[in-house]
């Protein structure tokens, strides 16, 4: 949260999504806590020996349908971006909504599944999801391949960074192994950075904004912030990942 200074100039917005509200000198108008999410799609990290097994035509051990990763990644993002994303999204899925447009609201839904989160349209979607008139389009869904975007990047990353490859140019061209002409490989690799679908968002609940109290002043002061220059670590335990997972974050500069 930017400095709260004791006058600033009268609508003076505060630059924070979460915290925000505006200020006069002469009276003093109290700011919002507004609840939110941000959903960042992630990047599996690849298992290098089963990367390189793959290559030299093998499965390395696991299902051909299947990929072995030993985490993930997420891909660098601010607030601001992932609020101005959401916010456009979101416009954009309301629209539809009001236009009974339900091709482009299956369509949407099918590239980003967490739209359903969002508190302006979820009743209506599920309503309509319950009584069996939102279904998918017809046809192959955009960008369909039996290989992902993600891990077409992710297979980037690994060859990259474990030297194998010097840049993105070779490695495509080693993918070839895989059935990925450069072309192919080239393509998802950038769909992956370049898609809006493969972009975090910032889900604010309007509905549910109140005004900041002195408890979340308090809880913001002993708050453990990120910095370029520390890593912060959480574990958590998920069974869906069979036990204990490590997390680690950190600040971009």
């Amino acid at each position: 949260m930017p400095a709260d200074p004791e006058c600033c100039p009268v609508g003076c917005e505060l630059d924070a999504p979460e915290i925000r509200g505006k200020k006069d000198c002469r009276n003093k108008v109290p700011r919002e806590i507004v609840p939110a999410e941000i959903i960042v799609p992630a990047m599996p990290v690849l298992d290098p020996e089963w990367v390189t097994q793959r290559l030299r035509g093998g499965s390395g051990g696991v299902d051909p349908r299947f990929v072995s990763l030993r985490g993930i990644n997420t891909a660098p993002t601010s607030v601001a971006d992932a609020e101005r994303l959401a916010r456009s999204v979101v416009r954009e899925l309301e629209q539809a909504i009001r236009d009974g447009d339900r091709t482009t609201i299956a369509k949407m839904l099918r590239d980003r599944p967490e739209l359903i989160l969002v508190p302006s349209v979820r009743e209506i979607l599920l309503r309509w999801i319950a009584s069996g008139s939102l279904r998918p389009p017809r046809g192959r869904p955009r960008g369909a391949t039996s290989w992902s975007p993600i891990v077409v990047a992710a297979l980037v990353d690994d060859l990259i960074s474990r030297g194998v490859s010097r840049n993105r140019e070779q490695a495509f061209a080693l993918l070839g192994a895989l059935g990925l002409s450069y072309e192919s490989a080239k393509r998802l690799c950038d769909q992956a950075t370049r898609e809006p679908r493969f972009r975090a968002l910032l889900l604010l609940d309007e509905q549910k904004a109140r005004s900041l109290e002195e408890r979340d002043l308090r809880w913001m002061d002993g708050a453990e912030r990120l910095s370029p220059d520390s890593t912060v670590s959480r574990s958590a335990d998920d069974p869906l990942l069979g036990g204990i997972v490590d997390m680690q974050f950190r600040a971009i500069k």
